[in-house]
């Protein structure tokens, strides 16, 4: 994990870099900082259509994130998916993390 003075330090240079009006998308690799993205959210219920093809399609979506160029990590249980990790006592309620290199690859 990274130790509050190197989050500090890749925010300033994120926050320069945001404030460059000619900063091109590439431009925002950071020496020595990654992209990480968290999404949660409330599903409607689990035997919703919608959810269930979500869920059958995760196995598929996730090998293809690890196969994308730029994937560093994401959050999983050892079951390979973040199905089992609840927010709180809502199976409801889901949370999907992960890191890439840069934003580009994001």
């Amino acid at each position: 994990m990274l130790g509050r003075r190197a989050v500090r330090s890749c925010r300033n240079k994120a926050e320069r870099m945001s404030q460059n009006e000619f900063a091109q998308p590439k431009s925002w690799q950071l020496d020595g900082c990654h992209l990480a993205e968290k999404k949660a959210t409330a599903l409607a219920g689990l035997d919703d259509n919608v959810v269930d093809q979500l869920m059958r399609a995760l196995d598929k979506v996730n090998a293809l994130a690890e196969a994308s160029a730029g994937f560093v990590w994401r959050l999983h249980d050892k079951t390979g998916n973040n199905t089992g990790i609840y927010l709180n006592d809502d199976p409801r309620q889901i949370a999907n993390m992960s890191v890439w290199k840069t934003v580009a690859y994001f």
